[in-house]
């Protein structure tokens, strides 16, 4: 049997980002909300396998996330505030507050195995559904 000490020469953190849809559906992204839902199992798999090399593996599981990479969807008209209103802490999620979740995750050394929702507690409620979106149905 290996020592502590060598069992934790390995010791670091990995940290996947997956989607609060894995657990809480938005269609018509079923394929994405799937593959997401497959990544926080892989989570907890290879925490197991990992951890015994001092490797911890978590994830977060953001809700929509007003970034540059979505600015063109939050900016029409209605589509921050349909979201806003399913948030108990009234707002969609920024960049910085997804960051922060993963810096914490990385640095927490006794936090393996798990999927946290990074969502001001969107995962408490739902999120909209099509008709409640400015859009056209898909």
């Amino acid at each position: 049997m290996r020592s502590i000490a060598a069992a934790t020469t390995d010791a670091g953190s990995i940290v996947l980002i997956t989607t609060q849809s894995a657990v809480q559906p938005l269609m018509p992204q079923f394929a994405y909300g799937c593959s997401k839902a497959a990544t926080d199992c892989l989570v907890r798999y290879a925490a197991l396998e990992f951890g015994p090399r001092g490797i911890r593996v978590n994830s977060i599981q953001p809700d929509p996330i007003a970034s540059s990479l979505s600015q063109a969807w939050f900016d029409l008209p209605g589509v921050e505030a349909a979201f806003a209103r399913e948030v108990p802490l009234g707002r969609v999620g920024r960049p910085s507050d997804y960051a922060d979740a993963v810096l914490w995750l990385a640095g927490s050394p006794f936090v393996t195995g798990t999927n946290i929702p990074v969502s001001g507690g969107n995962q408490l409620s739902r999120l909209p559904r099509n008709d409640e979106l400015p859009l056209a149905p898909i």
